[in-house]
């Protein structure tokens, strides 16, 4: 009887079809996520519109959101380039509302706003793009007007100069 036989030494990895993806909330920030390397499937999914790469691996979330919310959605890895997608419907019917691009680079920032239209359940898709291997990263997921508060303000360097005009 000819077939194929496989071994997992490690569990597969929930998150990487949709159908399995990590529930978060809005608020979730600092959030340690992972595209793995192992036992990685694929999936009827068509490439994301701000399109022009290979998507090595993938991994999702869902989080739902309120009618009129204003989400802001950061990836960052230092050791990998990620896309990001953020799609509502089902799994198996899913519809792309935004994608973040192949713009920031290694080491850079990925970020997405979205408005929700309604109240919902939306997926995001965190591609990893440069190459097989695991991407280790921190994900945030906002609401975009709770980050304008100064008590929560990001710190950002400044360079002051002295001297005359």
């Amino acid at each position: 009887m000819p077939g194929e036989l496989c071994i997992f030494v490690n569990q597969p990895t929930s998150n990487d079809l949709c159908a399995g993806a990590q529930e978060i909330s809005v608020g979730t920030c600092n959030y340690p996520f992972e595209v793995s390397n192992l036992d990685y499937n694929t999936e009827n999914v068509p490439l994301a519109s701000c399109g022009g790469f290979t998507v090595f691996r993938d991994a999702w979330v869902e989080f739902p959101v309120q009618a009129n919310q204003q989400v802001l959605i950061e990836y960052f890895s230092e050791d990998s380039d990620a896309v990001l997608a953020l799609y509502d419907g089902n799994c198996g019917s899913l519809n792309e509302l935004v994608c973040s691009g192949n713009s920031a680079g290694v080491g850079q920032e990925e970020r997405l706003i979205y408005t929700a239209t309604a109240d919902d359940v939306l997926y995001l898709r965190v591609m990893k793009i440069d190459g097989a291997g695991t991407m280790t990263g921190t994900l945030c997921v906002s609401d975009l007007f709770s980050r304008d508060d100064c008590a929560a303000a990001l710190a950002a360097p400044v360079k002051l100069q002295t001297g005359g005009l």
